[in-house]
């Protein structure tokens, strides 16, 4: 049976009065996965796992719980940890972390600062405000170095209240170090020793350098220093990058040896402290892993290094490469870890998110469920809107029979290519012919069963660099063989370029743009009079002196001389030059108006329109707009009243404008940080750096909302929205069966302060506004539904914070 899961960011109220007032109410589309920083895992029982993972997405950190009590083992979906989830804004910042299993708190440095929390909401704290360069956990005691002076270092250590989380150091804590000479930095990864119980500190760089306290952590005191540990034995070839020890205590040291493409994981490890070093190349294509994880006792181990993993202790000739046999995509270098339940399973990042193996590394899948960490680039759906394509950050996305109870969605990666996509584009009419765009384009005429690859930016022929990616790619939707693609790069100057294609993509020709040499962000095609097309190319704001780019071009198909004529100009009504906008969206209404959304070079955020046969371009009114702030996206659809409207994405936010006002109202506010990348409408559709959500309107009032095509799975209360807000808000649950529900506030005293519903409610998924009487603060509100037969209840916390 297929589930549908609502979102994780839940209605805006829009309008000045209850009654007229509408609500956008979310459902998050089935996109899961993301580009996944850091994975540890810890035993929370004798069946029970919970793994953590770092994003780079607004949802910082997830978990999941895994029992170990059935075979195969049952993975639980991911979710958000509360208080590192999208509205605590510290985005892809937590990348390393380290989990104490004794306690069940994770800790992270972000900005170099310390905070901790457990998988509960309201329990985050914060231990360091700056200066903590590294962090480990042993024994159930959190041991992080602290850097108040360039020569001045810190141990600090001691354990952490699991009831309170409140940090108690040990006697003696923290042990000033004296910095050896040159430094020490500022990413320092520290792990102690098994057997010599010493602590090690690794600096990774050009110069990777590594240290040992010169007593074991119980004894440390002010007569503790710093050994420098040799590594003069290790290879001058390898670019070294991490360092982990192992259960008997060999050191290991992994990096990448060759130029790539045809670089490989390298290793050496020390059994005498380094001493003596053995240095092996392991075969394994590919760059270095982010760290070593161990599974085994000091007897017999295995050693997993990125996408390769030795099944004996690191050694010569036991290195193989991670299976990919039953998963979507496959494994990359990234972080990797062993389960502490069963050590056979091995948890490790995919092109996609997060994979397992069952069975030490050999086969592995995917397990990302609930990972709402997709970065969303494109979007687009067929006439009918029931066939979609989405470019992300870790993949290729289908959806087919979308709104239905049928839908369904499937993941590609073309050529088993697992670079980001960044574009998108079909034949509207038939949407089984589509193209995607990450530095190469890929075709398919058979709804992503085949692909060829038909343009490529490492083609040296047009001296683009290796930050180059096509960002835009369009089919004209009246004659499906003509094919535009705009390419951009994010490294200095201007160093873009636009390609058409006449015979669906097989050969391509380079358009003249002269010195204005195009930085292209997106791409509409117009068809006019005939077989004629005009092709609006966003570009962005750039000017490095010689060439520029900025605004938005044009690219006229005459079909009675079968040529592309380039123009630059972008006029504007008082009959000068709009050169001071970037473009970054564009769309097209029913009239042939065109809008394009961009930015100047004050950052402040700019909409134009072109109407059908005008010469020039208007700028809209910015009224209600933030005053700087990077319009990303931008689409055509219809406001609560049932008007038309266009919508623009500024930063986090989006706004509408009706038809003849002359002010922008706000209609959905997402937390800082997270980027909106599209807008689409049939329902508002919004692509962001946490995944694609549609949005539809709907009256505040209504209470029961299930979900198509049946009910919630399970009993669930999300984060209210907007938070912080003032002075109304919206509480979102599900119910699977009928149940008496209670929804109370509570302050941070733990005294009840309101009763927002106490009613008996049936199964489904639940939107209920509330207008706060409260003063402003930190305030919990507590979901509690009682069901009975048989009789049982279920339970759960969340935070908000009321601002007036």
């Amino acid at each position: 049976m297929r589930l549908r899961y609502q979102g994780l960011v839940w209605a805006i109220l829009l309008g000045l009065t209850v009654s007229f007032a509408q609500v956008l109410v979310p459902e998050t589309e089935e996109v899961y996965g993301g580009r996944i920083n850091w994975i540890q895992a810890i035993a929370v029982g004798p069946t029970t796992s919970r793994v953590f993972i770092s994003t780079e997405s607004p949802n910082s950190m997830f978990y999941a719980e895994v029992d170990h009590s059935t075979t195969p083992p049952t993975f639980g979906s991911f979710q958000p940890v509360p208080d590192f989830d999208a509205d605590d804004n510290f985005g892809p910042d937590i990348r390393r972390f380290a989990v104490d299993a004794v306690s069940g708190y994770v800790f992270v440095r972000p900005f170099n600062q310390l905070f901790g929390a457990n998988h509960l909401s309201g329990t985050r704290k914060q231990y360091e405000s700056h200066g903590v360069s590294g962090l480990t956990v042993f024994e159930g005691r959190l041991i992080y170095l602290r850097t108040n002076q360039p020569d001045s270092l810190e141990l600090v250590m001691g354990t952490i209240d699991s009831a309170t989380g409140n940090f108690s150091p040990d006697p003696g804590s923290p042990v000033k170090l004296a910095s050896p000479a040159g430094g020490i930095g500022f990413e320092v990864s520290l792990q102690v020793h098994p057997i010599n119980r010493c602590l090690y500190l690794f600096t990774p760089g050009s110069s990777p350098r590594l240290f040992r306290t010169s007593s074991p952590i119980d004894s440390l005191d002010s007569t503790t220093t710093l050994v420098e540990v040799s590594t003069g034995a290790v290879s001058t070839t390898a670019t070294i990058s991490t360092f982990g020890i192992a259960p008997d205590g060999r050191l290991f040291l992994g990096g990448e040896t060759g130029t790539p493409p045809s670089h490989s994981k390298f290793v050496a490890y020390s059994d005498d402290d380094g001493a003596s070093w053995n240095n092996l190349n392991t075969g394994i294509g590919g760059t270095s892993g982010q760290n070593f994880a161990f599974a085994g006792d000091s007897s017999q181990y295995r050693v997993y290094f990125g996408t390769g993993f030795s099944t004996s202790r690191g050694e010569s000739g036991s290195w193989k490469i991670l299976g990919v046999s039953g998963i979507e995509t496959h494994p990359n270098d990234g972080c990797v870890a062993v389960d502490p339940v069963n050590p056979a399973i091995v948890y490790l990042t995919t092109d996609m998110g997060i994979g397992v193996s069952l069975d030490s590394g050999y086969t592995t899948f995917e397990i990302n469920e609930g990972v709402t960490a997709v970065m969303v680039n494109d979007l687009e759906m067929d006439d009918t809107h029931s066939t979609g394509w989405v470019a992300s950050k870790s993949g290729i996305r289908k959806v087919t029979a979308y709104g239905t109870s049928s839908e369904d969605w499937e993941l590609f990666y073309p050529m088993q290519d697992g670079s980001p996509y960044f574009s998108i584009a079909t034949d509207p009419s038939h949407p089984d012919t589509v193209y995607a765009g990450n530095v190469r384009l890929y075709r398919s005429f058979d709804g992503g069963t085949s692909w060829d690859r038909v343009f490529t930016t490492e083609d040296p022929t047009f001296n683009f660099d290796w930050r180059s990616r096509i960002a835009a790619v369009t089919v004209n939707p009246d004659n499906p063989r003509f094919v535009i693609l705009g390419v951009n790069s994010e490294s200095a100057g201007v160093t873009g370029g636009i390609f058409v294609s006449s015979d669906y993509g097989t050969s391509w020709q380079r358009i003249p743009t002269g010195v204005y040499n195009p930085e292209v962000l997106d791409i509409l095609a117009v068809p006019v009079d005939g077989d004629s097309t005009v092709y609006y190319i966003g570009c962005e704001y750039v000017n490095d002196g010689t060439t520029s780019s900025y605004g938005v071009k044009t690219v006229t198909y005459s079909p009675s001389t079968g040529t592309f004529a380039f123009q630059n100009d972008m006029w504007g009504e008082s009959g000068s030059l709009i050169t001071n906008f970037g473009c970054h969206g564009l769309a097209v209404d029913s009239l042939g108006t065109v809008f394009a959304c961009g930015v100047n070079s004050n950052h402040e955020p700019r909409v134009y329109l072109k109407e059908k046969d005008s010469t020039y371009w208007q700028m809209l009114p910015v009224n209600g707009l933030p005053p700087q702030g990077w319009a990303t996206a931008l689409t055509i659809g219809e406001s609560p009243a049932g008007s038309k409207a266009l919508f623009v994405a500024v930063e986090h936010q989006i706004y509408y404008l009706e038809k003849g006002s002359s002010e922008w109202t706000l209609a959905v506010d997402y937390p800082v940080g997270t980027q909106i990348n599209v807008l689409y409408w049939d329902e508002l559709m919004v692509g962001t750096s946490t995944g694609l959500i549609s949005y539809q309107w709907e009256s505040p009032t209504r209470t029961d909302r299930p979900n198509a095509p049946g009910v919630p799975s399970g009993f669930r209360l999300y984060q209210n929205f907007p938070n912080p807000f003032n002075p109304a808000t919206v509480f979102r649950f599900d119910l699977p069966e009928k149940a008496q529900v209670t929804l109370e506030i509570f302050d941070v005293h733990g005294k009840r302060v309101a009763t927002v519903i106490q009613s008996t409610l049936n199964a489904g998924t639940h939107h209920i506004r509330w207008q706060s009487p409260l003063p402003s603060g930190v305030y919990f509100y507590r979901l509690v539904a009682t069901v009975s037969n048989p009789r049982r209840t279920y339970q759960q916390v969340k935070k908000f914070i009321q601002l007036k």
